[in-house]
């Protein structure tokens, strides 16, 4: 990421801190273009991206997630804010491998206690 751009998303951060939507709106419109190139990368590296879960899907399941963690308002520049994307975006993954693999493994069972 250029100079440029990471003083324009910490200018949109500052906005964003005292309220500005419009400024919501933009820096949601750069995230997602670059969330977007990120998750693209993560599926040529070949993780596994099913197709009822797509790249847009996990950006956008990242983007939640950094709102319910109020990191627009705490970020105070580019470099915070998106490795708390890129890591958003690898939890979910995580997440999801850990959801299919139980699955797998009978992990819909009614487990009964042994007394």
């Amino acid at each position: 990421m250029r100079s440029s751009d990471d003083d324009t998303v910490a200018e949109l951060l500052a906005k964003v801190r005292s309220g500005d939507s419009a400024a919501t709106d933009t820096l949601l419109r750069l995230m997602y273009e670059r969330l977007t190139a990120s998750a693209e990368a993560i599926a040529q590296r070949g993780e596994p991206m099913s197709a009822s879960f797509s790249k847009s899907d996990l950006v956008q399941s990242a983007i939640v997630r950094l709102f319910e963690a109020g990191i627009f308002r705490r970020a105070e520049n580019a470099a915070y804010l998106f490795g708390a994307a890129s890591r958003a975006m690898r939890q979910i993954l995580v997440d999801r491998a850990r959801m299919r693999h139980s699955q797998k493994r009978g992990g819909e069972l009614n487990r009964l206690p042994l007394d």
